[in-house]
């Protein structure tokens, strides 16, 4: 019978990105651009009714803000750095019921 294949090491990081992921895992060092992304929950005519979501939101542990458009105000959550951060957030956002528009910065 044929020996079974070899199982491939799992690639290490450089010294250099270690110690970029722990710069910006103890907040010592910004994503690069590119890295960081919002996710848009709504765009309102009223602001009342932003700002209500916006406490919803922050009520339930996310990040979120306002951020004025022309004659509509958006409602945000982030800025959350990378891909995958972004998508486990959209993910949280809509098991709450609210749907996300994903946005890199």
């Amino acid at each position: 019978p044929p020996a079974p294949a070899a199982t491939p090491e799992p690639r290490r990081p450089s010294a250099d990105e270690e110690a970029r992921l722990r710069a910006l895992i103890e907040g010592k060092a910004s994503p690069a651009r590119g890295d960081t992304y919002v996710l848009q929950i709504g765009a309102f005519s009223d602001a009342g009714k932003a700002a209500k979501l916006v406490d919803d939101l922050r009520a339930r542990g996310f990040s979120a803000y306002t951020e004025r458009a022309g004659n509509v105000t958006r409602v945000r959550v982030g800025p959350v750095a990378g891909r995958a951060e972004a998508d486990a957030t959209a993910a949280r956002l809509k098991s709450a019921g609210h749907a996300a528009v994903l946005q890199a910065r």
